[in-house]
């Protein structure tokens, strides 16, 4: 199989190995790692967070993500601080078993090392395809900290009411709960801060779901507060807050990139991060 019978694919090496560019050049300043799937990648933007790199990307999973930040504690010594986007769909996320999606993994196994090895036929033919061919690729983008300029949102294609069901399925599944265990127990290992943030979400979306943030996220409370890791959380659970308008986002649940709304929650963490630094 050759990648040409994946766009997919080819979007997603093109985008990614942008953010590898940028994380090469911008390596000797980076302090806070930031994972999730497209609710962080639009939703935060380094230029509002100094030391912050944003390596959150479509349809990231808490797996990927787990591994990503593994990724980053080995290669880039100074990060310190890791921030979560944490979803709705989150618990029951398994890129790997996305039919509209997978392809995504073999970019990110191979531009970052992850060394994932795969069951799927489809995913074991593109991972063959495209390794040890990109460990020399380089993609400028405009952007800052792996956050890509004019790579925003498109208007949905779909009714709240559909996005909202879609994303409620894999809201009761734990499938993925393991890895974010595993973050949380490497960054207590290696003495690393950690801030879950759960993203907010349009009015619409919001009717659509029709459950209280509780319900929501009650598995992710479980995990930070019934488990006794043994290591202290930073929750900031911004669904439903007052401060995110509609007017800040570009679709039902995300918020528009360049927008104030991103600018808002960055900042915010931002001065989250500093209020902790006095402290110690």
């Amino acid at each position: 199989m050759d990648i040409q019978d994946s766009p997919l694919l080819k979007e997603a090496l093109l985008l990614l190995a942008a953010k590898r560019t940028m994380l090469w050049r911008e390596a000797g300043n980076i302090d806070t790692v930031v994972v999730g799937s497209s609710h962080g990648e639009f939703g935060f933007h380094p230029g509002h967070f100094p030391g912050s790199f944003n390596l959150c990307f479509r349809s990231q999973d808490l797996k990927h993500s787990f591994h990503l930040y593994r990724h980053m504690t080995l290669h880039y010594p100074k990060v310190r601080h890791l921030i979560i986007y944490y979803s709705l769909f989150s618990p029951g996320s398994v890129l790997e078993k996305s039919p509209s999606e997978k392809d995504i993994s073999p970019a990110l196994n191979e531009l970052f090392h992850l060394e994932l090895n795969y069951e799927d036929e489809r995913l074991i033919q593109l991972a063959s395809a495209i390794r040890g061919r990109l460990d020399h690729l380089t993609v400028e983008l405009e952007g800052v900290g792996g956050f890509i300029y004019g790579h925003g949102v498109n208007p949905p294609a779909i009714s709240a009411s559909k996005r909202a069901s879609d994303h409620l399925r894999l809201n009761k599944p734990s499938d993925a709960h393991l890895y974010l265990v595993r973050m949380l127990l490497l960054a207590k290992h290696l003495g690393h801060s950690v801030s879950v943030v759960i993203p907010p979400a349009r009015s619409d979306y919001r009717a659509a779901v029709g459950l209280s943030s509780d319900v929501l996220f009650k598995g992710l409370y479980e995990i930070l507060y019934d488990f006794h890791l043994g290591i202290p959380v930073n929750v900031v659970n911004c669904y439903g807050r007052e401060e995110f308008q509609d007017v800040h986002f570009g679709d039902y649940d995300h918020l528009a990139h360049l927008g104030e709304g991103t600018a808002l929650l960055t900042k915010f963490l931002f001065l989250q991060r500093l209020e902790a630094m006095t402290r110690q």
